[in-house]
């Protein structure tokens, strides 16, 4: 059983306080992150849903404040996370604070954005045309250390959505396995120690299973909205083309009826003899 304490100490370390990880920005209970990307609505939230948040409800003045003292000089438009109904994507009530604006203008082509340059008003622009940077929002106590940031080239870029932070998963799971079936070899399965690691290997499945199902949910939404952006294409070109064969088969037509019609003859006026000078003899 000597080798079950050294397996535990390889393991990474897992900070398991309620905190915010790396290039969040820390709020009670909450933490927040702007992201330069520029997407659309969907792909917007399909990335904060990867990274275990949504796009940020706003429940109160304070709350708008403090994103706007935050990233105001960031950018000056972002998305937010209220959709076509009007409900925020967290399931945050949207009943408590409107900050004046108007439910109605929302729709499944217009969506709620954040003017962060006008005191954090709110406005609707179009979901898939528009490309704007996000703000996402998650709770503290979700964390657990299971996202954390890596700066590549001077910009933080997360590495649970990358390879590397895959295969650390990966690793733990691996890890994680080998310390449990040890337990169990040594008969300490029943043991506290024993009752812990089989939680934790069930967190750490639970944890992978998420990874999985989050990056298939972003795939296909990243497929949708392309598949959206290359029929408007077609659609535009199929367009484009008709207007073209309609001209071709105009100009055809007036030809044809321009080849069919006979020429009119020219008319000539007669000459006309000139007229005979009368020479007046004086009387």
């Amino acid at each position: 059983m000597f080798i079950t304490p050294l397996l535990i100490s390889q393991l990474p370390v897992l900070d398991c306080q309620v905190s915010c990880p790396t290039g969040w920005i820390n709020r009670p209970r909450y933490c927040y992150k702007f992201y330069n990307d520029r997407l659309s609505w969907r792909l917007a939230g399909e990335q904060c849903k990867f990274d275990g948040g949504f796009l940020t409800s706003i429940v109160d003045r304070h709350e708008n404040d403090f994103l706007v003292e935050s990233f105001r000089n960031l950018t000056s438009l972002a998305w937010i996370g209220m959709d076509s109904t009007g409900l925020w994507l967290d399931g945050s009530s949207s009943q408590g604070f409107s900050n004046g604006f108007r439910y109605e203008t929302l729709s499944t082509s217009r969506c709620s954005v954040i003017n962060l340059e006008q005191n954090g008003t709110w406005n609707v622009l179009d979901c898939l045309a528009s490309r704007l940077n996000f703000i996402c929002k998650k709770n503290q106590d979700r964390g657990h250390g299971d996202v954390t940031t890596d700066t590549v080239n001077g910009e933080d870029e997360d590495t649970i959505g990358s390879p590397t932070g895959l295969s650390r998963s990966l690793l733990v799971f691996l890890c994680l396995c080998s310390v449990v079936a040890i337990t169990c070899i040594g008969g300490c399965i029943s043991s506290p120690i024993g009752t812990f690691l089989a939680k934790c290997l069930w967190e750490c499945l639970l944890a992978i299973c998420k990874i999985m199902a989050d990056t298939v949910i972003g795939f296909f939404g990243w497929v949708y909205e392309w598949l959206c952006i290359l029929g408007l294409a077609i659609q535009l070109c199929f367009i484009h083309l008709y207007r073209c064969f309609t001209c071709k088969e105009l100009r055809r037509k007036r030809r044809e009826r321009r080849e069919r019609t006979p020429p009119e003859p020219e008319t000539q006026e007669p000459l006309r003899a000139p007229l005979a000078s009368v020479s007046t003899a004086p009387k």
